[in-house]
């Protein structure tokens, strides 16, 4: 049986992490600190650490430098589970040896992606295509340096990936845009056509060309999409992107090793949800805590969401008209620039209605879609009798930028207890804590289910904290938004 070492100084995290990672077949240590944990090192090298950052004696980074100094030292593989949400933490942890980093609360979901030890399953195998040698080598490096994955293949055009790819039967294909013989945005149904299953990750530059495409390749069955930084020698930005994009392979590659399989010769019906198809069937969950809707009246609609967030938000909003158009409805999509203008203009397609990135200092109306511009934070404030768009350019917030929660603990000065918020599709938790101060001022919290979700990281997180009023499926929200909005709350 594999060991883990637990370290974190509340005995409550301590006993839910053992409760979780004991139903995943693994044997539990457990320490207050780091330097209780590095005598239970001493004694024997667990093969996985759970690691807190801030305890007494010893905190979890000065316990990491130890721990890979000692002989062995360098095989556990240690996942930081912290409350910390500075980027720069993320970044000090990976640089101090750590494997991996994910924010509490975390359910079974998110520590069987995050410790691989505890799935017991291949690693996965990861197909890289890009025309670059530099780009494909430092993925490849970063992949190889994760225990739960492999580089299956390198490749250097769209041509090479069809031609190869029944032979190589990769899990995920990391898809560069621009290349030669064959592009990504003409090979993708070309691979999907030999393989249903593959996730495929676009990756490309911020130009708008690149974004069009990107939205094209998402409504052709794409996964996800991830911005290649502008130069990969500047430390912090490459930094980021090695975490996306392993964050992303991991997560949307065990979402589809648990979906259903889907017949080859099933066709895809034209503009449909690739994804959808390869979601897994409902089953019983264990029963969430549920509250009820808030007493006041909703004034304004709050959306947050991230990985499969733009197709989520293309069909919540096309049902959404009765709503918009006498409420305002404001989104933050985890998502960069560029990108962002290119969703607000499928947004407005979708919804036939305005929809545009916000702007600082504009009135908030009802009739409008605002959406957080790609790179800055968007708030609202209270000016005169006025809500107004607040943008800020300040540090990223649970490692996003735009962030979610932002939106809506700002939101609560304005509308007080008059927000309702819906937390959408995602990885991380993004959107709980801001959640938790809406229903603490009266308002109400509306989760996407597991099932309809691409990733259920910050729905989870939200439902699994206890401040939903309803958890459903995608196609159901929009008719219980409107009841909401219409006076209706149950």
């Amino acid at each position: 049986m594999r060991t883990c070492l637990v370290v974190d100084d509340s005995s409550v995290i301590r006993k839910v992490a053992r409760r979780i990672l004991e139903g995943l077949d693994f044997h539990i240590l457990e320490a207050e600190d780091g330097e209780k944990a590095l005598e239970v090192c001493k004694r024997g090298l667990p093969d996985a650490i759970l690691l807190d950052w801030n305890m007494p004696v010893m905190d979890g980074y000065e316990f990491l430098g130890n721990l890979r100094r000692m002989p062995g030292g360098d095989q556990p593989k240690v996942v930081f589970c912290t409350t910390e949400n500075d980027v720069a933490h993320i970044a000090r942890a990976l640089h101090a040896g750590a494997n991996e980093y994910i924010m509490k609360p975390f359910d079974v979901a998110l520590a069987s992606s995050s410790i691989p030890n505890a799935t017991r399953q291949e690693p996965l195998r990861v197909m890289v295509v890009d025309d670059s040698v530099v780009i494909r080598g430092l993925i490849a490096r970063w992949l190889e340096s994760e225990p739960d994955m492999v580089v299956a293949a390198s490749l250097r055009t769209g041509l090479d990936a069809v031609n190869q790819i029944e032979r190589v039967d990769p899990d995920v294909a990391v898809l560069d845009i621009e290349m030669p013989d064959l592009d990504g945005i003409s090979a993708l149904p070309l691979l999907l056509s030999k393989k249903r299953n593959l996730i495929i990750i676009m990756a490309s530059t911020l130009t708008r060309r690149n974004a069009e495409i990107s939205f094209k390749a998402l409504s052709l069955g794409a996964s996800d999409y991830i911005p290649k930084p502008e130069s990969t020698r500047e430390a912090g930005a490459a930094e980021i992107f090695r975490h996306d994009l392993v964050e992303k392979i991991r997560h949307l590659g065990a979402k589809v090793r648990r979906a259903t399989p889907v017949s080859p010769s099933s066709p895809l019906a034209p503009g449909s949800d690739r994804l959808h198809e390869l979601l897994p069937r409902p089953v019983a969950q264990p029963q969430l805590m549920r509250r009820a809707f808030g007493t006041q009246a909703p004034r304004a609609l709050l959306i947050g969401s991230s990985t499969g967030g733009p197709q989520a938000l293309m069909a919540l909003v096309t049902e959404l008209r009765p709503v918009i158009d006498r409420y305002p409805v404001l989104i933050t999509q985890h998502m960069p620039p560029t990108f962002t203008t290119i969703l607000a203009e499928h947004l407005a397609r979708s919804s036939h209605r305005p929809a545009h990135e916000a702007v600082d200092g504009e009135i908030v109306k009802a009739g409008q879609i605002y959406l957080a511009p790609g790179g800055r934070h968007m708030r609202v404030a209270r000016h005169g009798t006025d809500a107004v768009i607040a943008l800020d350019d300040g540090p990223p917030v649970n490692f996003c930028k735009p962030a979610v929660d932002p939106l809506f603990t700002s939101a609560i000065d304005v509308w007080h207890g008059g927000v309702l918020a819906v937390v959408l599709t995602g990885m991380g938790s993004d959107g709980m804590r801001g959640g938790k101060e809406i229903v603490a001022a009266g308002g109400s919290v509306i989760a996407q289910d597991e099932a309809s979700s691409v990733v259920w990281g910050m729905p989870g997180a939200a439902a699994n904290a206890g401040i939903c009023a309803a958890v459903m499926p995608l196609d159901q929200i929009a008719p219980k938004l409107v009841r909401l909005f219409s006076g209706d709350r149950s």
